[in-house]
């Protein structure tokens, strides 16, 4: 589903993180803190080779766009 709205998720963004050794755990929730959320996956005007789940992007929460989406997930 990569492509079609960034995907908002719960997670803090740190531009720095990805670089820490905790970031290489499987299901990593990032930072404990922050002022932006990550936004993944880019949307279908993007950059084709940044339009994937991998990708992450800092924004502050609350500014809408209609290029931003969530995915609602039970664990």
């Amino acid at each position: 589903m990569a492509g079609n709205v960034w995907e908002w998720t719960w997670d803090w963004y740190d531009g720095a993180w990805y670089s820490n050794a905790g970031a290489t755990q499987s299901d990593t929730i990032g930072p404990v803190s922050g002022t932006s959320r990550v936004l993944r996956g880019g949307y279908w005007d993007y950059y084709a080779n940044l339009s994937r789940s991998a990708y992450r992007y800092g924004h502050t929460p609350g500014i809408e766009y209609d290029i931003r989406g969530f995915r609602s997930v039970r664990r």
